[in-house]
C-alpha cells in the first residue's frame, strides 16, 4: 500500500453520533411497534381459535390507575359472569375486566362474546358486545 491510498475505515466509524443516535432511536422504534403487533396478533389468533362464552356484565364502577410519576388515568371496570365449557364439563365464572374509559358504551346487563384464557376463567378478551340493557 502505498503512502497516497487511504486506509479503509469501517462505516461505524465514519458515522456521526447524531447518525447514530438517529439508527438506535429506530431500531427501538421497530422493536416496540413488533411486540405491540405481535401481541395484537396473538389476541385476534386467540380470538379466532379458541373457544368463546357469553357473558353478562353484573357490577360496573369507575377507577382509577397511577401510572406513576404523578400520572393518573381513569378507566371503567366491570364484573362478568359467564359458564366456560372444557371436556364436557361446565365452570361457573366471575371475573373483573377493564371495559374502557368512564363514558364506555358497556351498561351492567350488557351482554358480551369473550374469550377466557384457556383452563381458566381469566383474561377474557372481549370479542364483541352481544346485546345492550338500553
Amino acid at each position: 500500500m502505498s503512502y497516497s491510498e487511504k486506509p479503509k475505515v469501517s462505516f461505524w466509524l465514519r458515522l456521526s453520533q447524531v447518525e447514530l443516535d438517529l439508527i438506535t432511536y429506530a431500531v427501538i422504534a421497530i422493536i416496540v411497534v413488533g411486540t405491540l403487533w405481535g401481541v395484537h396478533e396473538a389476541n385476534l389468533w386467540r380470538i379466532n381459535h379458541f373457544p368463546h362464552a357469553q357473558a353478562t356484565v353484573t357490577r360496573m364502577w369507575p377507577a382509577t390507575v397511577n401510572l406513576g410519576h404523578g400520572r393518573t388515568k381513569a378507566l371503567t371496570l366491570a364484573e362478568i359472569a359467564f359458564v366456560r365449557t372444557h371436556l364436557g364439563k361446565s365452570y361457573d365464572c366471575k371475573n373483573t375486566i377493564e371495559v374502557g374509559e368512564p363514558d364506555t358504551t358497556f351498561r351492567v346487563g350488557d351482554h358480551l362474546d369473550v374469550v377466557p384464557r384457556t383452563g381458566s376463567c381469566y383474561n377474557a378478551l372481549i370479542a364483541q358486545q352481544l346485546t345492550t340493557s338500553r
